[in-house]
């Protein structure tokens, strides 16, 4: 988000601060004088609408190939200019800015209305007014990134501060992004991506001497001036009583307020502020507020790159012992995986195993139509078994290395360094104190977790969030029925087998975009076992650090069992690995939603539109043509893709039985091509027909559909 009113001041106030330049010439002129390239650290999630513009058919679910060849002729033109990019991609919200995150969504709605409208009317592509990203883009992004060879890094939180700091650490040319926050930070060149024309690498450099000059201060209270504006840290209305103390009890207009607070910051010279200068600064602004003392020291510490465990959402654990919220111990190799895996793959297995929080906001279905469901619901018992998983729930103890001893029909576990046992009796959970005064704190997003004494109580500490437990935690749904919704928005109590739901424990909160839900508050969403497994639900250190041929065989049952799949191993292994998660997919599609929603001729449009796929190259796809847009063709691709990305998480947690290489849906889906083959099955569905009179894809198609249905249950 960046400082408030700085890009629109520069903009109209300082457009000489805005310098033209080419970044090939930048990159070519440093290889000269070190012999090396150029290390240029972009933040990607800025570039998104770049390299998925919309000159690219932004409305049929995805022109996957087309948006794999932007991008890779992106990364030869940078390695012609002997550039070398490292891309960093956002993990997920933080709580300061939830607000902002669900005025957005609500923003995207409203438009993905008008769009689903537009098309009703018209039959036809809305126009660039209305575009939107298709769903799942920054995950799929970083998945061609890095099929294509790229440097990816997820951060555990917003990325402008671990961009600024590896820009720092490792001496790079600069940032390639779009947040005033990196003019702040006095590191390397700030690069536009808003201005960045892919083909010719030029763009515009933000220059903070020119900056400082036009403002006449020192470039080393550039921080303070951020902090006086109002940033992620403090808000504008935090900062209106001083706002209105220097505009003499009038917020000043932005042309007079921005020189006023300049003066202010220059008047602490040419050097760092100590800790003294911002406790004086904080009493001036906040005045007796001292609720808000500690904000400004927190926001300049983050721009002089000094914050400490950033991202950092729980307190680690050491193995054994008990951390936050959670009260399972985690082989330490598997959280190590677990960290890895976050940093340079998906971040769902470490926001579920650490957080307990996921995010889900980019929404691209008809909220209006009473027949089509949305995605995230329709996904939910995936989720919810891949959660269980996660955090263990019905692992017994011949799955090895999960640390947990089975009692009876009881799990317990104990760490001995604090004293604090937890036990599990007849499908009940009580968690107590065994040494007198233990008290164990953790605070995550206004989810408080205390255990003093004999007592435990979960609570948030702001808005409710529905969790909340006393002694022996013996309340349940029964109490909280405000747990998740129907696809209506209705409240549902979703069934479990523990008495009491604890988010980082058996049950995750999500902040998912769908329809019906007002996103005032979370959904807190139950673990499940994956009770269709013989012997139960795996450990993660058997599927993670184990191998032969048994182990790789579990992970592709509990990949099946998560999906709620039942076809069988071998037939599974009779079809190419791509088609796997397809295939899975529409099944579980086949099986969960009604036959006028998923019925043959869904069925049939998706087949055909995989096997004939690679009859295609980018240049076909991009001349391809569809005659009528469909809504509801519209709907199902969004639903389809929202599926293929849950599927790869759920992938990534059972270890990877199906490759990354196999997983990339451009081998597989086309939005485009989709919609040509619903049309064409909206008249006929016969095979031939589908798949263009080629009598091999035909054969393909047969195989994948009586794969598909193999393991439909009636």
């Amino acid at each position: 988000m960046g400082v408030k009113g700085l890009q629109s001041y520069i903009e109209k106030r300082c457009p000489e601060v805005m310098i033209p330049v080419s970044l090939a010439t930048i990159g070519h002129r440093f290889y000269r004088h070190h012999g090396k390239q150029a290390v240029l650290v972009i933040d990607g999630m800025s570039c998104l609408q770049k390299f998925y513009h919309p000159g690219i058919p932004w409305v049929y679910g995805g022109q996957w190939r087309q948006y794999v060849d932007q991008i890779e002729k992106f990364l030869k033109a940078l390695e012609r200019a002997k550039i070398e990019p490292v891309f960093f991609f956002d993990g997920r919200v933080e709580n300061k800015k939830r607000d902002e995150w669900v005025k957005r969504r609500i923003s995207n709605r409203i438009n993905v209305a008008k769009i689903f409208e537009y098309i009703k009317e018209t039959g036809c592509e809305p126009s660039e007014k209305l575009y939107h990203i298709p769903v799942a883009l920054p995950q799929l992004t970083i998945m061609a990134l890095k099929s294509l060879g790229a440097t990816v890094h997820n951060t555990r939180r917003e990325a402008d501060y671990e961009i600024a700091k590896y820009c720092k650490e490792f001496n790079c040319l600069g940032i390639l992004g779009q947040d005033t926050d990196f003019i702040i930070y006095n590191i390397g060149e700030y690069f536009s991506s808003q201005y960045l024309n892919l083909d010719s690498l030029t763009t515009i450099s933000y220059s903070r001497d020119v900056l400082c000059s036009k403002l006449q201060m020192p470039i080393y209270q550039l921080p303070l001036l951020a902090c006086l504006m109002g940033n992620d840290f403090i808000s504008r209305e935090d900062l209106e009583s001083f706002h209105k103390y220097l505009g003499q009890g009038r917020i000043p207009w932005a042309q007079k307020l921005v020189p006023m607070l300049s003066n202010y910051a220059a008047s602490y010279g040419n050097r760092l502020l100590s800790r003294q200068d911002i406790t004086y600064i904080e009493s001036q602004v906040f005045g007796r507020d001292r609720s808000k003392f500690g904000r400004i020291h927190e926001s300049v510490s983050m721009y002089y790159l000094e914050l400490e465990n950033v991202g950092e959402t729980m307190p680690e654990r050491r193995d054994g012992q008990i951390s936050g919220n959670r009260v399972r111990p985690i082989h330490a190799t598997v959280l190590e995986l677990t960290k890895k895996q976050q940093r340079f793959s998906d971040s769902i297995v470490w926001n579920v195993t650490k957080t307990g929080i996921v995010d889900c906001g980019m929404s691209f279905e008809d909220d209006n139509d009473p027949n089509l469901p949305s995605s995230s619901p329709v996904l939910r018992p995936v989720r919810q078994r891949m959660y269980g998983l996660l955090y263990g729930i019905g692992v017994k103890a011949k799955n090895g290395g999960n640390g947990m001893k089975v009692e009876g029909d009881g799990i317990r576990a104990r760490a001995e360094g604090d004293g604090i046992g937890v036990k599990s009796k007849d499908d009940k959970i009580r968690v107590k104190a065994v040494s007198e005064g233990v008290r164990v704190k953790a605070e995550v997003d206004g989810i408080e977790v205390k255990a003093v004494s004999e007592g435990v109580r979960v609570h948030a500490a702001g808005e409710s969030i529905g969790v909340k437990a006393e002694g022996d935690l013996t309340r349940g749904l029964t109490e909280n029925p405000r747990t998740t919704r129907s696809d209506a928005g209705e409240p549902v109590a979703m069934p479990t087998d523990h008495t009491q739901l604890v988010v980082g424990q058996n049950a995750v909160m999500e902040w998912h975009v769908y329809k019906g839900n007002p996103l005032k508050e979370p959904d807190i969403v139950p673990a499940l076992p994956l009770d269709s497994l013989k012997d139960g639900t795996p450990s993660l250190e058997y599927l993670w650090l184990h191998s032969g041929p048994e182990v790789t065989e579990c992970r592709l049952l509990t990949y099946l069992a998560c999906m709620d799949c039942s076809i069988s191993m071998a037939t599974i292994k009779q079809i190419p690995p791509e088609y796997v998660i397809p295939c899975t997919l529409v099944n579980y599609f086949l099986q969960s939603l009604p036959q006028d929603v998923f019925g043959e001729i869904e069925l049939s449009a998706f087949l055909a539109t995989f096997v004939t796929l690679p009859l295609y190259d980018v240049n076909a796809l991009v001349a391809l043509e569809v005659s009528e847009v469909k809504g509801k063709g519209i709907h199902l691709a969004t639903m389809f893709m929202r599926g293929v990305s849950t599927a790869i998480k759920v992938d990534a947690a059972c270890g990877k039985p199906v490759a990354t290489g196999d997983e990339l849906p451009w081998k597989y889906f086309d939005g485009k091509l989709f919609h040509a083959k619903y049309l064409i099955a909206l008249q006929t569905t016969n095979t031939l027909v589908l798949c263009q009179k080629n009598e091999d894809v035909a054969k393909l198609f047969e195989l994948l559909r009586q794969c598909v249905l193999e393991g439909r249950r009636s």
